[in-house]
């Protein structure tokens, strides 16, 4: 029941923030949707081959920690399961995400549960890992540029200080079992022997430098890679911004799109439209958003032609 009402109150957020966004731009959206239109050929084409760039080095780094882990699918297999977590997360607004398909359906292939959770959550942290430290670069050498906008330089700040604790508690084992106890929820339900096996096989990763460095470098080159969307994107739609800046905003509109949605619909095209409004324009921030949702459409549906033709359907994902 509790999981319904949460699939139903992010169905309401992003359908709200969407509804919003197109109110307030309702007397400029024939400007918005000829911006997009006038977008070259060549440009959308180049744009969308990047896009699914991203999601090829995003399965290659998911394949490398599934290997470290003994899970030896083929890069074919893995790949096909990234499509399908981008098809459940932006198409079916359940409590079954697109992580915990990735990782029963790789439970499935290898008959291993634990380390096919445990790869999954590892490949999001590094993939988390990789927007925090951008952020924080990005932070340094643009802070001249947005010294002048609190909001931005507060957002960048409370980006690093969850790095610096997500990392101490990932490298600092003593540390970690001393906070465990201390969350209301572990506590409640009696979760820590059972958090700490976990986490004991989530810490081996540390030592492993060559693993986390690699996949560390496979998220960076993922990030860069859609971040010089962006930038095409910004340049083609006939507005400028610097790469700093757009390597600035977008890992903080990644991270704002964590919040309870619809695998952040609404929200993100929400930090796109007022992050990046101020300058190149909310028309051309709008715009941005809805096209990069057109990309991610497009994704999800290959992912959604991967799970019906891969048969993956009858084996369906029961959450608990």
């Amino acid at each position: 029941m509790k999981a319904r009402v949460f699939s139903f109150l992010r169905v309401i957020i992003s359908i709200s923030l969407i509804g919003l966004l197109f109110y307030i731009r309702r007397d400029s959206l024939s400007q918005i949707i000829g911006a997009i239109a006038e977008l070259d050929i060549l440009i959308v084409i180049s744009t969308i081959f990047l896009f699914f760039l991203t999601i090829f080095i995003m399965a290659y780094r998911f394949k490398t920690i599934l290997w470290a882990k003994g899970l030896l699918l083929r890069f074919s297999e893995v790949l096909n399961l990234t499509f399908i977590g981008y098809f459940f997360n932006n198409f079916l607004p359940t409590a079954v995400g697109g992580d915990v398909v990735k990782a029963y359906y790789a439970y499935k292939k290898t008959d291993d549960k634990l380390n096919s959770f445990i790869s999954v959550f590892m490949d999001r942290f590094m993939g988390f890992l990789s927007l925090f430290i951008l952020a924080g670069a990005s932070l340094i050498f643009s802070y001249r540029y947005v010294k002048s906008k609190p909001l931005i330089t507060s957002l960048t700040i409370a980006v690093l200080f969850t790095l610096v604790l997500t990392l101490t508690l990932f490298f600092n084992r003593r540390l970690a079992r001393l906070f465990l106890p201390l969350l209301p929820l572990v506590r409640r339900l009696n979760l820590k022997e059972k958090i700490e096996r976990v986490y004991n096989n989530i810490n081996a990763f540390r030592e492993n430098r060559g693993l986390i460095a690699q996949t560390l470098l496979l998220s960076i080159a993922a990030q860069l890679v859609g971040f010089f969307i962006i930038y095409i994107l910004i340049k083609g739609m006939g507005s400028f911004i610097s790469l700093k800046m757009v390597l600035l905003l977008m890992p903080l509109v990644y991270i704002i799109s964590m919040l309870p949605s619809i695998n952040g619909l609404g929200i993100r095209e929400s930090a796109i439209y007022f992050l990046f409004g101020p300058y190149v324009g909310y028309k051309t921030a709008f715009a941005l958003s809805l096209v990069w949702l057109f990309m991610l459409f497009l994704v999800s549906v290959a992912g959604g032609v991967a799970y019906l033709f891969g048969g993956h359907y009858r084996n369906r994902v029961i959450s608990a």
